[in-house]
């Protein structure tokens, strides 16, 4: 969905990055909004690991590109191929 990408992105990537941000380091900044993102969905330590790395990403797309659009965009693209990758692998699978 469009929502979720655009309230998440506009917290960590948003706020929290640039309060870390104007405390510490770039680097920490990413590390902080990156673990908080994985922290805040609350799935199994093996998931986590993907969303932590995906928090990473976006958020060196921040600091890269100096906004939270990209990482927006990306995340949002993200999302729409897991609602739709998803339904179809299990589908797939159901039919074997």
């Amino acid at each position: 969905t469009l929502c979720a990408p655009l309230v998440e992105e506009a917290s960590f990537r948003g706020a929290l990055y640039r309060l870390v941000l104007s405390r510490a380091s770039a680097f920490s900044a990413i590390a902080l909004s990156a673990a908080a993102f994985a922290l805040m969905h609350g799935y199994a330590p093996p998931q986590l690991l993907i969303i932590g790395s995906l928090g990473v990403l976006f958020g060196v797309m921040r600091e890269f590109r100096g906004s939270i659009i990209a990482s927006t965009t990306v995340h949002f693209v993200h999302n729409c191929t897991v609602m739709i990758v998803l339904p179809l692998v299990v589908s797939l699978a159901d039919a074997s």
